[in-house]
Protein backbone atom coordinates (compact mmCIF):
# COMPACT_ATOMS: atom_id res chain seq x y z
CA UNK A 1 0.00 0.00 0.00
CA UNK A 2 1.45 3.43 -0.98
CA UNK A 3 0.18 6.53 0.33
CA UNK A 4 0.11 9.65 -1.01
CA UNK A 5 -0.28 12.71 1.41
CA UNK A 6 -0.47 15.35 -1.23
CA UNK A 7 -2.96 13.73 -4.01
CA UNK A 8 -4.67 12.45 -0.90
CA UNK A 9 -5.02 9.32 -2.08
CA UNK A 10 -3.78 5.43 -1.71
CA UNK A 11 -2.15 3.22 -4.08
CA UNK A 12 -2.20 -0.43 -3.75
CA UNK A 13 -0.55 -3.47 -5.48
CA UNK A 14 -1.04 -7.63 -4.91
CA UNK A 15 1.39 -9.89 -6.34
CA UNK A 16 0.17 -13.67 -6.55
CA UNK A 17 2.32 -16.05 -6.85
CA UNK A 18 0.02 -18.97 -6.29
CA UNK A 19 -3.33 -19.73 -4.60
CA UNK A 20 -6.16 -17.40 -4.00
CA UNK A 21 -7.27 -14.30 -3.22
CA UNK A 22 -10.51 -12.94 -2.06
CA UNK A 23 -11.71 -8.80 -1.70
CA UNK A 24 -14.43 -7.41 -0.03
CA UNK A 25 -12.67 -3.95 0.43
CA UNK A 26 -14.97 -1.31 2.11
CA UNK A 27 -16.62 1.91 0.08
CA UNK A 28 -15.08 4.62 2.58
CA UNK A 29 -11.19 4.00 1.44
CA UNK A 30 -9.72 6.60 -0.64
CA UNK A 31 -8.17 3.97 -3.03
CA UNK A 32 -8.70 4.73 -6.52
CA UNK A 33 -7.76 1.18 -7.67
CA UNK A 34 -5.67 -1.77 -6.57
CA UNK A 35 -3.13 -3.41 -9.12
CA UNK A 36 -2.76 -7.17 -9.11
CA UNK A 37 0.45 -8.89 -10.46
CA UNK A 38 0.09 -12.82 -11.43
CA UNK A 39 2.51 -14.03 -14.04
CA UNK A 40 1.83 -12.49 -17.42
CA UNK A 41 -0.92 -10.98 -16.64
CA UNK A 42 -1.48 -7.65 -15.36
CA UNK A 43 -5.20 -6.40 -13.56
CA UNK A 44 -6.01 -2.76 -12.88
CA UNK A 45 -9.28 -3.30 -10.32
CA UNK A 46 -11.26 -0.60 -9.32
CA UNK A 47 -14.33 -3.52 -7.92
CA UNK A 48 -14.79 -3.72 -4.41
CA UNK A 49 -16.03 -7.52 -4.39
CA UNK A 50 -13.74 -9.69 -6.48
CA UNK A 51 -11.85 -12.89 -6.74
CA UNK A 52 -8.71 -13.99 -8.19
CA UNK A 53 -6.85 -17.43 -8.97
CA UNK A 54 -3.38 -18.63 -9.61
CA UNK A 55 -1.59 -21.66 -10.38
CA UNK A 56 0.51 -23.46 -12.84
CA UNK A 57 -2.82 -23.85 -15.50
CA UNK A 58 -2.97 -19.99 -15.46
CA UNK A 59 -4.80 -17.37 -13.94
CA UNK A 60 -8.61 -16.77 -13.25
CA UNK A 61 -10.83 -13.71 -11.99
CA UNK A 62 -14.26 -13.26 -11.03
CA UNK A 63 -16.11 -9.58 -10.72
CA UNK A 64 -19.24 -9.20 -8.09
CA UNK A 65 -19.22 -5.42 -8.50
CA UNK A 66 -20.56 -2.87 -10.77
CA UNK A 67 -17.14 -1.09 -11.04
CA UNK A 68 -15.26 -3.28 -13.59
CA UNK A 69 -11.78 -5.69 -13.55
CA UNK A 70 -9.48 -4.65 -16.48
CA UNK A 71 -7.01 -7.55 -17.22
CA UNK A 72 -4.26 -7.38 -19.76
CA UNK A 73 -2.51 -10.22 -20.80
CA UNK A 74 -0.38 -11.05 -23.63
CA UNK A 75 -1.31 -8.48 -25.48
CA UNK A 76 -4.85 -9.01 -25.31
CA UNK A 77 -7.35 -6.49 -22.88
CA UNK A 78 -11.04 -7.96 -21.31
CA UNK A 79 -13.30 -5.89 -19.01
CA UNK A 80 -15.14 -7.89 -15.99
CA UNK A 81 -18.26 -6.18 -15.03
CA UNK A 82 -20.76 -7.65 -12.47
CA UNK A 83 -20.90 -11.40 -12.38
CA UNK A 84 -18.59 -12.02 -14.99
CA UNK A 85 -15.44 -14.51 -15.03
CA UNK A 86 -12.31 -15.26 -17.15
CA UNK A 87 -9.85 -17.80 -17.93
CA UNK A 88 -6.23 -17.26 -18.64
CA UNK A 89 -4.23 -19.85 -19.97
CA UNK A 90 -0.75 -20.03 -19.14
CA UNK A 91 0.90 -18.30 -21.82
CA UNK A 92 -2.72 -17.53 -23.67
CA UNK A 93 -4.65 -14.81 -24.43
CA UNK A 94 -8.02 -13.91 -22.18
CA UNK A 95 -11.15 -16.46 -23.15
CA UNK A 96 -14.32 -15.14 -23.65
CA UNK A 97 -16.26 -13.76 -20.89
CA UNK A 98 -18.06 -16.06 -18.44
CA UNK A 99 -21.39 -15.33 -16.92
CA UNK A 100 -21.45 -16.36 -13.27
CA UNK A 101 -23.66 -18.84 -11.68
CA UNK A 102 -26.68 -17.88 -9.42
CA UNK A 103 -26.64 -17.80 -6.07
CA UNK A 104 -27.12 -21.12 -4.07
CA UNK A 105 -30.16 -21.10 -1.49
CA UNK A 106 -29.53 -22.25 2.02
CA UNK A 107 -31.72 -24.73 3.47
CA UNK A 108 -30.39 -25.88 6.83
CA UNK A 109 -29.70 -25.09 10.07
CA UNK A 110 -31.94 -22.11 9.94
CA UNK A 111 -30.75 -18.65 10.33
CA UNK A 112 -30.04 -18.35 14.11
CA UNK A 113 -31.19 -21.94 14.40
CA UNK A 114 -29.28 -24.25 17.34
CA UNK A 115 -27.07 -26.88 16.48
CA UNK A 116 -25.52 -29.79 19.09
CA UNK A 117 -22.87 -31.19 20.51
CA UNK A 118 -20.05 -30.09 18.13
CA UNK A 119 -21.51 -30.95 15.00
CA UNK A 120 -23.42 -29.41 12.65
CA UNK A 121 -24.63 -30.36 8.81
CA UNK A 122 -25.24 -27.64 6.83
CA UNK A 123 -27.14 -28.15 3.57
CA UNK A 124 -28.39 -25.86 0.55
CA UNK A 125 -30.32 -26.06 -3.05
CA UNK A 126 -28.24 -26.90 -5.43
CA UNK A 127 -27.98 -24.25 -8.76
CA UNK A 128 -28.00 -25.40 -12.34
CA UNK A 129 -24.63 -25.93 -14.23
CA UNK A 130 -22.77 -26.01 -10.86
CA UNK A 131 -19.82 -28.62 -10.69
CA UNK A 132 -18.99 -27.81 -7.02
CA UNK A 133 -19.60 -25.90 -4.30
CA UNK A 134 -17.41 -23.49 -1.87
CA UNK A 135 -18.44 -23.32 1.71
CA UNK A 136 -16.84 -20.91 4.09
CA UNK A 137 -17.11 -20.90 7.67
CA UNK A 138 -16.22 -17.84 10.31
CA UNK A 139 -16.79 -16.93 13.76
CA UNK A 140 -18.03 -13.59 12.71
CA UNK A 141 -19.99 -12.19 9.89
CA UNK A 142 -17.43 -10.43 8.05
CA UNK A 143 -15.26 -13.95 7.59
CA UNK A 144 -12.48 -12.14 9.13
CA UNK A 145 -11.67 -15.09 11.51
CA UNK A 146 -12.03 -18.44 9.21
CA UNK A 147 -13.05 -21.55 11.27
CA UNK A 148 -13.25 -24.11 7.45
CA UNK A 149 -13.64 -23.21 3.83
CA UNK A 150 -14.31 -26.44 1.85
CA UNK A 151 -13.91 -25.80 -2.31
CA UNK A 152 -15.23 -28.44 -5.05
CA UNK A 153 -17.67 -30.10 -2.64
CA UNK A 154 -19.82 -32.21 -5.02
CA UNK A 155 -23.10 -32.84 -2.65
CA UNK A 156 -25.30 -30.32 -1.62
CA UNK A 157 -24.87 -30.83 2.16
CA UNK A 158 -21.68 -30.93 4.55
CA UNK A 159 -21.05 -32.10 8.54
CA UNK A 160 -18.90 -29.27 10.30
CA UNK A 161 -17.04 -31.50 13.28
CA UNK A 162 -14.91 -30.32 16.33
CA UNK A 163 -17.23 -27.10 16.78
CA UNK A 164 -17.07 -25.24 20.15
CA UNK A 165 -19.59 -23.48 21.85
CA UNK A 166 -20.20 -20.49 20.10
CA UNK A 167 -21.99 -18.50 16.86
CA UNK A 168 -21.24 -19.46 13.56
CA UNK A 169 -21.49 -18.01 9.96
CA UNK A 170 -21.33 -19.56 6.44
CA UNK A 171 -22.11 -19.73 3.37
CA UNK A 172 -21.82 -21.15 -0.53
CA UNK A 173 -20.45 -20.27 -3.49
CA UNK A 174 -21.36 -22.34 -6.73
CA UNK A 175 -18.52 -23.64 -9.12
CA UNK A 176 -18.82 -23.66 -12.89
CA UNK A 177 -17.03 -26.26 -15.34
CA UNK A 178 -13.97 -23.82 -14.88
CA UNK A 179 -13.92 -23.99 -11.53
CA UNK A 180 -15.11 -19.90 -11.16
CA UNK A 181 -16.97 -19.15 -8.19
CA UNK A 182 -20.55 -17.78 -8.49
CA UNK A 183 -22.08 -15.00 -6.87
CA UNK A 184 -21.80 -15.80 -3.16
CA UNK A 185 -25.37 -16.84 -0.81
CA UNK A 186 -25.91 -13.98 2.04
CA UNK A 187 -24.32 -15.22 5.57
CA UNK A 188 -26.58 -17.37 7.66
CA UNK A 189 -25.35 -17.87 11.63
CA UNK A 190 -26.05 -20.81 14.16
CA UNK A 191 -25.41 -21.39 17.74
CA UNK A 192 -23.25 -24.31 18.74
CA UNK A 193 -24.60 -25.79 22.41
CA UNK A 194 -23.91 -28.55 24.13
CA UNK A 195 -26.42 -30.67 25.42
CA UNK A 196 -26.12 -34.54 26.19
CA UNK A 197 -28.51 -34.77 29.02
CA UNK A 198 -31.63 -37.02 28.30
CA UNK A 199 -34.75 -35.44 28.33
CA UNK A 200 -36.92 -35.74 31.51
CA UNK A 201 -40.14 -38.18 30.94
CA UNK A 202 -43.20 -39.18 33.69
CA UNK A 203 -45.86 -41.11 32.58
CA UNK A 204 -49.58 -40.68 34.79
CA UNK A 205 -51.47 -43.01 32.95
CA UNK A 206 -52.29 -45.63 32.41
CA UNK A 207 -50.70 -47.20 35.15
CA UNK A 208 -48.19 -50.11 34.27
CA UNK A 209 -49.18 -53.84 34.90
CA UNK A 210 -53.14 -52.41 35.17
CA UNK A 211 -55.71 -54.96 33.42
CA UNK A 212 -58.39 -52.44 31.46
CA UNK A 213 -61.93 -53.85 30.34
CA UNK A 214 -62.22 -51.39 27.49
CA UNK A 215 -59.48 -51.73 24.41
CA UNK A 216 -59.28 -47.64 24.14
CA UNK A 217 -56.58 -46.47 26.79
CA UNK A 218 -55.78 -43.25 27.71
CA UNK A 219 -51.88 -42.67 27.50
CA UNK A 220 -50.87 -38.81 29.33
CA UNK A 221 -47.29 -37.71 30.86
CA UNK A 222 -45.33 -34.80 31.19
CA UNK A 223 -41.85 -34.26 29.63
CA UNK A 224 -39.45 -30.46 28.72
CA UNK A 225 -40.91 -28.35 26.07
CA UNK A 226 -39.72 -29.11 22.42
CA UNK A 227 -39.14 -32.63 23.19
CA UNK A 228 -40.77 -35.02 20.77
CA UNK A 229 -42.82 -38.00 22.22
CA UNK A 230 -43.69 -41.12 20.22
CA UNK A 231 -45.44 -44.57 21.64
CA UNK A 232 -45.53 -47.69 20.21
CA UNK A 233 -44.35 -45.46 16.82
CA UNK A 234 -47.08 -42.92 16.64
CA UNK A 235 -46.22 -39.35 17.44
CA UNK A 236 -48.06 -37.62 21.09
CA UNK A 237 -48.29 -33.93 20.11
CA UNK A 238 -46.53 -31.79 23.17
CA UNK A 239 -47.87 -28.85 24.54
CA UNK A 240 -45.82 -25.79 25.25
CA UNK A 241 -45.68 -27.09 29.24
CA UNK A 242 -44.46 -30.10 28.17
CA UNK A 243 -47.69 -32.68 28.86
CA UNK A 244 -48.93 -34.62 26.45
CA UNK A 245 -51.91 -37.10 25.51
CA UNK A 246 -52.99 -39.99 23.27
CA UNK A 247 -55.63 -42.88 22.74
CA UNK A 248 -54.72 -45.59 21.60
CA UNK A 249 -56.13 -48.67 21.05
CA UNK A 250 -55.31 -51.74 21.96
CA UNK A 251 -55.55 -55.79 21.33
CA UNK A 252 -57.12 -58.28 23.64
CA UNK A 253 -54.43 -59.36 25.92
CA UNK A 254 -50.88 -58.05 26.98
CA UNK A 255 -50.05 -54.74 25.25
CA UNK A 256 -46.19 -53.92 25.30
CA UNK A 257 -46.11 -50.09 25.25
CA UNK A 258 -42.59 -48.27 23.96
CA UNK A 259 -42.36 -44.82 25.29
CA UNK A 260 -39.12 -42.93 23.27
CA UNK A 261 -38.85 -39.09 24.46
CA UNK A 262 -36.12 -37.40 22.19
CA UNK A 263 -34.71 -33.93 22.18
CA UNK A 264 -33.27 -31.38 19.71
CA UNK A 265 -30.01 -32.57 20.82
CA UNK A 266 -30.99 -36.36 19.78
CA UNK A 267 -30.81 -37.32 23.26
CA UNK A 268 -33.03 -40.11 23.88
CA UNK A 269 -35.03 -41.79 27.02
CA UNK A 270 -36.81 -44.82 26.74
CA UNK A 271 -40.08 -46.49 28.85
CA UNK A 272 -41.41 -49.70 28.20
CA UNK A 273 -45.01 -51.09 29.78
CA UNK A 274 -47.00 -54.13 29.77
CA UNK A 275 -50.94 -53.72 30.17
CA UNK A 276 -53.84 -56.29 30.17
CA UNK A 277 -56.96 -55.86 28.34
CA UNK A 278 -59.82 -58.41 29.17
CA UNK A 279 -61.68 -59.67 26.22
CA UNK A 280 -65.00 -57.29 26.01
CA UNK A 281 -67.32 -60.35 25.78
CA UNK A 282 -65.26 -61.74 29.41
CA UNK A 283 -67.77 -62.78 32.10
CA UNK A 284 -67.73 -62.97 35.66
CA UNK A 285 -69.41 -65.15 37.77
Amino acid sequence: MRIDPLKKREDAKVSLVEGDFYALLGGNSNRKSLKVDVPDVNARIDSGDFWVRQDVSGAKFTNYDDDRVEIDAHGDRVSLGRNEGVVIRSGERPRAKIDLLETPSLLAPADDGLVYNAMAEVSWQGVDGASGYWLEVARDPNFNHMVDSASGLTETRFTLKGLDIGTYYWRIAALDQFGLPGQRSLARRFVMRIDTAAPFLRLTEPVSDMIYREANVGVSGETEPGVSISINGRTAPVSDDGSFQLILSLEAGQNHLDFLARDAAGNETKRGFHHYIRDKNFKTD
